[in-house]
Parts: C-alpha cells; sequence; structure tokens
C-alpha cells in the first residue's frame, strides 16, 4: 500500500509519508501522520522524522513516547501476537500463551495490577501443551505488584 514519490532515487527512498496512499483520512487522528526515514546505503539523509532507521549504526531512533499495547486480563485470557502487556485487573488469573503462535524474540509482559496476587491467588501463566516457561509446565506471580517479562523462541518460553 505504498506508492513511489517524486524524492526516490536508486541508493536510497525518501519521503515524508504525503505520498502513501491506502491511509484513510481518519488515520491521521489516531497517529498514523508522519514520516519513516530508512536509511539503506552511505548516502546521507536530510530532513528530520520521528522515526529513523541507521543501517552504519545499526540503530533505530524513536522521536516520542513509546507505547505498548496493554490488554487486561480478568479470571481467564489467551495471549494473542497483539498482545505485548497483559494486565491481571482480578486474581485469581489464568493466561494461556501458546509460542508457536509468536515470533521468535517476541516478548509478553505480565502484571499484577491489583496488588493481591498471593501464593493463593495467584496470576498464572500456562504455556499450551507440552511448552514449557523456562522448562517448567507452568509459570506464577505470587507476590502483589508483581511481574514478569517472557519471549518465545517459536516453541518454548523463557523468562526475560
Amino acid at each position: 500500500d505504498i506508492s513511489a514519490s517524486a524524492n526516490m532515487s536508486a541508493s536510497y527512498y525518501y519521503g515524508d509519508g504525503s505520498k502513501l496512499t491506502g491511509v484513510s483520512s481518519t488515520a491521521t487522528t489516531k497517529g498514523v501522520a508522519g514520516s519513516l526515514q530508512f536509511k539503506t546505503g552511505s548516502t546521507s539523509m536530510t530532513g528530520s522524522s520521528d522515526i529513523t532507521y541507521d543501517l552504519d549504526n545499526n540503530r533505530l531512533t524513536i522521536g516520542g513516547g513509546l507505547v505498548h499495547n496493554r490488554t487486561a486480563v480478568t479470571a481467564s485470557h489467551t495471549a494473542s501476537v497483539s498482545d505485548y502487556i497483559l494486565g491481571a485487573t482480578a486474581v485469581p488469573s489464568s493466561i494461556l500463551v501458546d509460542a508457536s503462535l509468536f515470533s521468535t524474540g517476541q516478548v509478553l509482559l505480565v502484571k499484577d495490577e491489583t496488588g493481591t496476587a498471593d501464593p493463593s491467588t495467584p496470576v498464572t501463566i500456562n504455556p499450551s501443551g507440552s511448552q514449557t516457561v523456562d522448562g517448567a509446565s507452568s509459570l506464577t506471580i505470587e507476590s502483589a505488584h508483581g511481574s514478569v517479562l517472557i519471549y518465545s523462541d517459536g516453541s518454548n518460553w523463557f523468562i526475560y
């Protein structure tokens, strides 16, 4: 859904986002407006952008606050690939995580937002089928306001 602009050459692509197609007029109110710059060679780029990637230094720069997707979890929840922060708003709660659905290196942050988790009312993370979290069949958050960050290798989960 990206069209070429007059600012395109063989050594790099440059644009202010004004020539993007397939973006609805209401999308700008949702933060889509702005520009991206991706350096693909040694030619320097001019102008400014809120998001840049510098291949020479392997560095992504975001000129603004980074906002992660948060999903409120009540009694039970099945994590999806669009989740990042899973905020337990009720305990006990149970979260099913399937590593085979997530990209290698994709992370999930699970947090007891109630402050009431304890050994008798934990937040439980249950990997799908025979999957594990650091070799265990489940993982529990048993302390008030506790949290854990896990990542997938596509087959299992690991504490980060």
